[in-house]
């Protein structure tokens, strides 16, 4: 839509026509769900969902597709179609519209914890880190909601927020060698950082200093985590060349987590 050749006007009507017959789409879709079992169809229906939310639809009209995406995942001939879309709507900037739409996705993507149990059962690879990508998107775009969650009074919100942070920590600490073994614990750096950048942003010094209580285990035991996993092999001709420049990557991006939780640590993260 963003790549059609048209003035600012037309676009705006053509955006309005597209938007009036979105219901007709999403009726069109149940159909299809309920009476058609073909992979190449049923994977056609989360691509039209991704290109839907990419332009612009609102998070909140796809709601009656939540549990039906999620549970797709079990499906591994659709799985690769769907991961794109949850890519997509995890992502989406929804989530500082409507959090409380986004936080009832929260025990869906906890429930990632036994796709990934699955994966290390079976070395399968390459779907642990599909479903680590999903964890760290969501994880990120939802940094705020996540942080407000843990602070709540609803102890509901509270154990969802921990136990998101506990998934990612488990993807942090997957056991084996990078890059040989696993290649999920990269991807998690980022959100780290992120929810120390979120901690320190937070202007009540009060606030913060609860907040800091709250995720302080997270952070001093991830340092131990990077630590680990930063130390070279014991026998380093397990790597070839593209696997000691991906694991020197690797331990830079260590040396700034690391950095980045001295900085809301202080001398506790040298103890």
């Amino acid at each position: 839509f963003s790549r059609i050749n048209v003035s600012k006007s037309q676009r705006s009507s053509i955006r309005l026509e597209l938007e009036k017959e979105f219901p007709n789409v999403l009726n069109y879709l149940q159909f299809i769900i309920s009476t058609y079992n073909q992979i190449d169809i049923l994977n056609k229906i989360f691509s039209c969902l991704s290109k839907w939310l990419e332009f612009g639809i609102s998070i909140l009209k796809i709601e009656i597709f939540f549990e039906y995406l999620f549970n797709s995942l079990n499906n591994e001939n659709l799985f690769d179609d769907v991961c794109d879309c949850l890519s997509v709507l995890f992502i989406s900037p929804d989530a500082l519209k409507y959090p409380s739409t986004f936080s009832r996705l929260l025990p869906y993507v906890i429930q990632f914890e036994t796709i990934i149990d699955q994966c290390l059962t079976t070395g399968n690879k390459e779907k642990a880190e599909c479903i680590t990508k999903l964890i760290i998107q969501f994880g990120e775009n939802l940094i705020q909601l996540i942080v407000q969650m843990s602070m709540t009074t609803d102890s509901q919100s509270q154990i969802l927020s921990h136990n998101f942070c506990r998934l990612v920590m488990k993807c942090t600490e997957m056991k084996g060698q990078y890059p040989i073994e696993e290649t999920c614990s990269a991807l998690t750096f980022s959100f780290w950082n992120a929810l120390e950048e979120e901690v320190n942003s937070i202007n009540e010094k009060p606030n913060q200093e609860i907040l800091l209580e709250l995720f302080r285990p997270y952070f001093e035991h991830l340092i131990e985590v990077l630590i680990s996993k930063g130390k070279l092999p014991d026998n380093e001709n397990i790597f070839n060349y593209e696997d000691k420049e991906l694991f020197r990557c690797y331990r830079s991006d260590i040396i700034d987590t690391m950095i980045c939780m001295y900085n809301i640590l202080g001398n506790r993260a040298l103890e």
